[in-house]
């Protein structure tokens, strides 16, 4: 069948400079109508998911947080306390609607200037929501082969970069994993963001986001630094790869057992 393409400058942010073709071919007629304009920006071209999972006929992909305290060797946690960002108009594949960045991009950048932005959830789903529907949609079976395969996705992501990336004891990261599932429920990474934007939206967005910074730190600070950390409660209950049980403290992240030596 056609194939759609999707471009995104390397150096921005926020859904800035990103469009859909649907011939490579287009790339040449959009260099020539940009001249010098479009040599100034590298880009990345991906073959676009045409057919996205979709709640209530909406477009979204999935921001998970993955804290990296060491590479070598791999020490890395995904946060309990993920969220969807659903377009505010209703999916199409049609190629008539390549150009409406309200159905085929997420950024809250882009879909908060939509007539149809809902200021009270700012067009965000909890992870641990969408879960359950998709528990109560797909069923228990495939909804955790789902969400064992984004844990997959991430271990894998973290292991191909791990040579490359400059190690020090002292130091940590903190990524922002963007996730799109497709109709089968399949894991496709769109990025992974250094350093995201944890500036909030809403007041549970501003709550979420809180609790993974409180977090962050209860974890790469030892406890008896500084003194007066030592009355903080570290939040176990967020810090953890396996959304299905709960665990007495934060596990690190581990490649899925098809992937085991």
């Amino acid at each position: 069948g056609k194939s759609t393409w999707i471009m995104k400058p390397c150096a921005k942010c926020q859904g800035v400079g990103i469009f859909l073709i649907s011939k490579l071919s287009q790339i040449k007629k959009w260099s020539a109508k940009n001249g010098e304009a479009s040599g100034k920006d590298q880009y990345v071209i991906s073959r676009y998911i045409d057919h996205p999972l979709l709640v209530g006929g909406r477009k979204f992909d999935l921001r998970i947080y993955v804290l990296v305290t060491s590479y070598n060797p791999l020490r890395a946690f995904v946060h309990r306390q993920g969220f969807g960002r659903f377009c505010t108009i209703k999916y199409s594949s049609a190629s008539s609607d390549l150009d409406n960045v309200m159905m085929h991009l997420t950024n809250v950048a882009v879909q908060k200037h939509s007539e149809d932005y809902n200021e009270d959830h700012g067009g965000k789903w909890h992870i641990k929501n969408l879960r359950l529907w998709l528990q109560a949609t797909y069923g228990q079976e495939q909804t955790d082969a789902c969400f064992s395969a984004m844990r997959s996705l991430i271990y894998h992501t973290l292991k191909a970069a791990q040579s490359i990336i400059i190690n020090d004891k002292h130091c940590f990261e903190m990524y922002g994993y963007d996730v799109l599932l497709d109709a089968t429920l399949k894991p496709w990474l769109i990025e992974v963001n250094a350093s995201p934007s944890l500036s909030a939206t809403t007041p549970s967005d501003l709550a979420m986001k809180t609790q993974v910074i409180n977090d962050t730190l209860n974890i790469v600070f030892p406890d008896n630094f500084p003194e007066s950390n030592k009355n903080n409660n570290r939040s176990d209950e967020c810090w953890r790869c396996d959304h299905s049980r709960p665990l007495a403290l934060p596990a690190p992240l581990q490649p899925s057992r098809q992937y085991a030596a």
